[in-house]
């Protein structure tokens, strides 16, 4: 996300700048990924088990009630419960407000037109506050991805996801198979004797 309240000035501020992105981002992207990839199987895949294992119910019907109490309680945890404490924080801000900040943030649209602490900047209580808006930025974008991730894993999903956008033709898949099949014939067929090995022993 980018507020785009700070911004380098400088030439060396902006090469800098450059850099930095250029490394962090994929650093970033690769250690939530990291994690994401942890925290899915133990947010989404054993509780769902758990459920069809010990009381018998179905996995589709599972699945589905688990991504939507997944999604409620990341709304309830990471939105609204969030929002309330900058609501309470920041003077100028409404409800509504916050709420719109935390949104935008965690779905990394971040526009800038709110962005919170902005005002005593030299306090340790300031600092604090910032640090605790960097960790909640990042374990809510956590939670935000394996919230989706959860629901992409829903057969709903898929069948939406499918009928928008939907596979290869699988006629056209087997042509290349087939094709591919007749080339690796073809180059087996071609392939000059000299090369091939003797079975048996050789002749005297």
């Amino acid at each position: 996300m980018c507020y785009g309240h700070t911004v380098p000035l400088s030439e060396w501020g902006k090469i800098f700048c450059l850099f930095y992105a250029a490394v962090g981002i994929p650093v970033t992207l690769l250690f939530l990924a990291d994690l994401l990839r942890l925290l899915v199987p133990l947010l989404s895949h054993r509780p769902v088990r758990y459920l069809h294992a010990r009381w018998g119910l179905p996995l589709g019907p599972v699945a589905l009630g688990h991504a939507v109490a997944l999604g409620l309680a990341t709304l309830g945890l990471f939105i609204l419960l969030p929002a309330i404490g900058f609501w309470a924080a920041e003077d100028r801000w409404s409800f509504l407000e916050s709420v719109y900040f935390c949104f935008i943030s965690l779905s990394t649209i971040g526009f800038g037109n709110h962005v919170p602490s902005q005002g005593n900047s030299g306090s340790p209580a300031h600092v604090l506050y910032e640090l605790s808006i960097t960790c909640y930025l990042l374990v809510g974008l956590l939670a935000m991805a394996a919230t989706l991730e959860t629901a992409h894993q829903l057969r709903e999903v898929r069948a939406v996801i499918q009928f928008f956008a939907p596979a290869r033709d699988p006629v056209a898949e087997d042509r290349q198979d087939i094709l591919a099949g007749d080339q690796l014939t073809l180059a087996t067929v071609s392939r000059p004797d000299s090369q091939e090995e003797p079975v048996g022993g050789s002749a005297t």
